[in-house]
């Protein structure tokens, strides 16, 4: 299943009654018997996922769905709905779910930040830690910031040089050179 739409581009009044695929993380799951929500989370925003029992979901796609966990990537098509009730003001009326990258254990922290985690459980799980909002955060001020100062040496005629990295080494015999 290919991803069509980066959460963020997805907008009911645009995209009403359109059949999109999204691909992010599980970043939270609510069951309530005949339907299950799921909420979608990519590196642009989080979308609900509506899977309703005798709905427009496939008999697979249910099954996936029971087998979900808290950041299991998955990728999900289906129709966007036209009004939405969900608190993230996007809902997906979910048709099929792919399981993409099952979580092979859990998870030792909420990614959600709902509950504090010790800075050296993140820093020993960097990669799940980077997947928190308030820690994408500061690399896209970075990024932002850092893109800004080049595009206005740019317009100041400047020139972007990428100078070799010189680094120390030592030799077989120990001595530094």
């Amino acid at each position: 299943m290919k991803r069509t739409h980066y959460v963020a581009e997805i907008d009911a009044s645009k995209h009403a009654s359109k059949r999109v695929t999204v691909a992010g993380w599980v970043h939270e799951i609510r069951d309530f018997g005949a339907v299950k929500f799921v909420l979608l989370r990519d590196r642009t925003g989080i979308i609900q996922l509506t899977f309703k029992k005798g709905g427009s979901a496939s008999a697979h796609a249910l099954k996936n769905a029971d087998a979900l966990v808290k950041e299991t990537a998955i990728a999900c098509t289906g129709t966007v709905a036209e009004k939405t009730v969900a608190g993230v003001g996007r809902e997906l009326l979910a048709e099929e779910l792919e399981i993409v990258a099952p979580i092979l254990k859990q998870v030792p922290f909420e990614v959600t930040g709902k509950v504090p985690a010790d800075i050296d459980v993140r820093l020993n799980h960097r990669i799940i830690d980077l997947r928190r909002p308030e820690t994408t955060a500061v690399f896209k001020i970075r990024s932002e910031a850092q893109r800004a100062f080049r595009d206005a040496c740019f317009e100041l005629n400047g020139q972007e040089i990428t100078p070799p990295c010189l680094v120390a080494s030592s030799t077989e015999g120990g001595a530094d050179l």
